[in-house]
């Protein structure tokens, strides 16, 4: 393994660690990233660090200043309603593309999918949401629309678990409904059902607390 390689497997890491420490609250919304006492922290070098802050950089969690560094992206009221209406745009359309182009081999995946979901006993567990919807809408994203779903998704994560108390009032069968629909390409239905969850997502997550 080279010098770079250990250096971006090692950052990779680092990454997943911040980002499960933004999801969960752990690291604040609107809370300065102390560089310097993350090394110290994580025992790692300052290289890997900032590879693995501009990483977040990228999705939107993580902001940076001139002057002021590095900090937790804000959650509100207006960047739900931003990430809402990005997905009800987008979504739908990859499913209509989803259903006509998704093989044999997805309509296995989906209903994987769907079984993983419900094993799952908390709704926010292991990222169910995104895991679901980004098999479900797979053969309809090209690369450049995946990022871009994912990205929204990783954003909303943290508004899910912050009104992870309010989640039992979530109708839960409407992924199953969902999925079958997607499976007998009835696009009408599937996009129906997608945008009604996209909504009551947003209701339910308006609730946030932080």
């Amino acid at each position: 393994m080279t010098e770079t390689h250990r250096k971006m497997t090692l950052s990779s890491r680092i990454a997943e660690e911040l980002l499960e420490a933004i999801l969960s609250g752990a690291l604040a919304p609107g809370q300065k990233i102390n560089l310097d006492r993350l090394r110290k922290e994580l025992e790692v070098s300052i290289s890997p660090l900032r590879e693995a802050v501009s990483r977040l950089v990228a999705t939107g969690l993580v902001q940076f200043q001139d002057q002021l560094g590095y900090s937790v992206a804000p959650m509100s009221d207006a960047d739900l309603h931003s990430i809402v209406e990005l997905r009800e745009q987008l979504e739908p359309m990859a499913m209509t593309r989803a259903i006509a182009q998704g093989s044999l081999d997805w309509e296995s995946e989906v209903m994987a999918a769907l079984h993983l979901f419900k094993a799952n006993a908390a709704l926010t567990s292991g990222s169910s949401v995104r895991r679901f919807i980004l098999v479900l809408l797979a053969p309809g994203m090209p690369p450049r629309l995946r990022q871009i779903v994912e990205t929204l998704h990783l954003a909303q994560e943290r508004y899910r678990r912050a009104a992870e108390d309010h989640w039992p009032q979530f109708p839960k069968d409407m992924f199953e409904t969902l999925a079958h629909a997607a499976v007998q390409r009835d696009t009408p239905q599937s996009v129906e059902i997608l945008r009604e969850l996209i909504h009551r997502e947003a209701a339910i997550e308006s609730s946030f607390k932080v």
